[in-house]
């Protein structure tokens, strides 16, 4: 399963418009699922996601419902752009460096055309999980 920053940003927004910051709240899943146009599967790997990155904490309550804790962190990353704003940072950040290591070709060829391949080749790595 190969989840897109789109759908991070898509449950993470709905999550910090109905919860509270550091406060227990009991949620739906398949309620998360519909709000956030994602499937109820995509839905709970994102959750499981999230608290392994320390956006919330969980306590399973039964099938379709969840106890959640969405900490400060959460409401951070979406009011900075999301996951979104991340890979748009890493994009630039790369294209910067692949600037700079043309920049560097006058004066060290050899040099520079290793490290240009080197940046191409994380570029093209980049490019597959986004």
């Amino acid at each position: 399963m190969k989840l897109s920053y789109t759908e991070k940003d898509a449950l993470l927004k709905v999550l910090c418009a109905r919860m509270p910051a550091e406060r227990p709240h009991r949620e739906s899943l398949k309620e998360l699922a519909a709000l956030s146009n994602l499937g109820y599967d995509v839905v709970y790997s994102l959750i499981l996601y999230f608290e392994r990155v320390g956006l919330l904490s969980k306590t399973m309550l039964q099938q379709s419902s969840i106890n959640l804790v969405l900490y400060v962190e959460a409401f951070d990353m979406v009011n900075r752009g999301g996951y979104a704003a991340q890979e748009e940072l890493l994009k630039k950040n790369i294209e910067k460096l692949l600037l700079e290591i043309e920049g560097l070709r006058p004066s060290a060829p050899e040099k520079a055309e290793r490290i240009a391949n080197i940046a191409s080749s994380v570029l093209q790595a980049v490019g597959l999980f986004i």
